[in-house]
C-alpha cells in the first residue's frame, strides 16, 4: 500500500534534475565577460570644448569623416556630430579602406561594408585584412592569398605570410623566404636559397635583409642593385642610410650618391631633411648637409612632424626645431609628436595639450588622450 506514496516523491527527484546546459556561442559568450568601463571616451574639439559626448566604451580617430565607436560593447561608426551612421552591432570594425571597411561579427567571421553600412562582402569570412590597392589578404586553410572588392579569389591562397599591395607590388613568404609578386600574382621577384626578409615595396627601391646583410632591389629591373651592407633604411623623402663599413653610415639618393658620411652607431631619417644620429654618448640631430645642428646629445629624440621633434634629457622632455634649437627645454614628464599643430604632454600627471608656441591650448587634464584628427581629439 505505502508504495504508492513513493511515486510522487520519485516523480519530483527526476523533475528537479538539472537540464542540460545549452553552450553560449556568438553574442552571449562575447557578453558574458563584457564589463561597462567605468571611463567613458568623448571627443574635443581644440578649443577643449567636448563636442561629442563621453559616452562610448572606446574611441578611434576620424578619417573622412567617419570615426569607429564602441558603445556598451558593440562598435559602429558615428560622424562628426555624434550621430550613429553605421549602427552598433558588430564584434569590431575596421578602418575604410578602398571605400571598404572590415567588420567582425559576434561569431568572430569577417566581411566587408560600404560607406552606408551596406554589407558588401558576406561576413563569413575566416582571417581577411584591410584592402589597399584593390586587394586584401585573406587567409584559407593555413595559406594566404588575395581577394578583390566583391570579394572575389584574384590571387589564390598559395603563402604563409603576405604583405598589402605597395606600389603596385606586394611582399609574399613561404617560411623564411620572400619574394614579390604585381597585382595580377606574377612573380616578379622569385625566392632565393637562404633566409630573406624584404621591407616596404613602397618606392621603387626595396630594401631586403638576406643571411644577415642587407641589400635594395629596383622594381623597375627586378634586380639586386646594392649588396652587402651591414645596414640599411628605407628610402624616405628620396634618401637612405646605409652602413658600408660597420659604424660608418652614408646618406645617398636613388641613384647612390653620397650625399655625406658619418660614423655612428644607427642613422635614421628623422623628417624635414633632418637624420637622428645615434652614437655611444647619445642622440643627436644632422642636416641635409651633414652638419651637425644639435650642441649636446640627448638621451632620445623622435622624427620631427609640424616642424617639432620630441626629446628626452635627464629624464624630462621637451621639443627641437627644425634648426636644432631647443624650442621648448625638457620640462615635461612626457611628449609626444605633434599632430595638427598640437601635441601631447603630460606636466602634472595629466595629459594636456600645447600648440606650436609651447602653451597651454586645452588646459584640462585626461586621463587619456589621442592626437587630434579632422580637428578633433577623443579623451577619456
Amino acid at each position: 500500500m505505502k508504495f504508492y506514496y513513493f511515486i510522487p516523491v520519485l516523480l519530483l527527484l527526476f523533475s528537479c534534475k538539472e537540464e542540460p546546459k545549452i553552450p553560449i556561442t556568438g553574442e552571449g559568450e562575447y557578453f558574458e565577460d563584457y564589463e561597462e568601463p567605468e571611463d567613458k571616451w568623448g571627443f574635443i574639439n581644440k578649443k577643449g570644448n567636448i563636442v561629442i559626448d563621453k559616452i562610448y566604451d572606446d574611441l578611434r580617430p576620424f578619417k573622412n569623416g567617419l570615426a569607429r565607436a564602441n558603445f556598451k560593447g558593440k562598435w559602429g561608426f558615428i560622424d562628426m556630430e555624434g550621430n550613429a551612421v553605421i549602427p552598433f552591432e558588430y564584434r569590431g570594425t575596421f578602418p575604410f579602406k578602398d571605400g571598404l571597411a572590415r567588420i567582425q561579427n559576434f561569431d568572430k567571421k569577417y566581411g566587408f561594408i560600404d560607406r552606408a553600412g551596406k554589407l558588401i562582402i558576406p561576413d563569413t569570412m575566416g582571417l581577411v585584412f584591410d584592402f589597399d590597392s584593390g586587394r586584401a589578404r585573406a587567409e584559407q586553410n593555413g595559406e594566404y592569398g588575395y581577394i578583390d572588392t566583391k570579394g572575389n579569389w584574384v590571387i589564390k591562397p598559395a603563402f604563409k605570410k603576405c604583405s598589402n599591395f605597395e606600389n603596385e607590388h606586394a611582399r609574399v613568404y613561404q617560411f623564411e623566404k620572400a619574394a614579390i609578386i604585381d597585382k595580377q600574382g606574377e612573380f616578379k621577384i622569385r625566392y632565393e636559397e637562404g633566409n630573406q626578409k624584404m621591407f616596404s615595396t613602397k618606392v621603387d627601391l626595396v630594401r631586403a635583409k638576406k643571411d644577415g646583410k642587407y641589400r635594395f632591389y629596383d622594381l623597375n629591373s627586378y634586380k639586386v642593385i646594392k649588396d652587402g651592407l651591414f645596414d640599411a633604411t628605407d628610402f624616405e623623402d628620396g634618401f637612405s642610410a646605409i652602413e658600408e663599413t660597420e659604424g660608418k653610415w652614408s646618406v645617398v639618393n636613388m641613384k647612390f650618391k653620397e650625399q655625406f658620411t658619418v660614423e655612428a652607431e644607427k642613422l635614421k631619417y628623422g623628417g624635414n631633411g633632418n637624420w637622428i644620429c645615434k652614437t655611444r654618448d647619445g642622440y643627436h640631430v644632422i642636416n641635409a648637409e651633414g652638419k651637425r645642428i644639435t650642441g649636446k646629445d640627448y638621451s632620445m629624440i623622435f622624427a620631427y612632424n609640424d616642424g617639432f621633434a620630441p626629446f628626452e634629457e635627464n629624464g624630462y622632455w621637451g621639443y627641437l626645431d627644425l634648426t636644432g634649437d631647443e624650442a621648448m627645454k625638457a620640462s615635461l614628464l612626457l611628449a609626444w609628436e605633434f599632430q595638427e599643430n598640437y601635441a601631447r604632454v603630460i606636466s602634472k600627471g595629466k595629459i594636456s595639450y600645447i600648440d606650436t608656441s609651447f602653451t597651454l591650448a586645452v588646459p584640462d587634464g585626461y586621463q587619456d588622450a589621442h592626437n587630434f584628427s579632422e580637428g578633433l581629439a577623443h579623451v577619456q
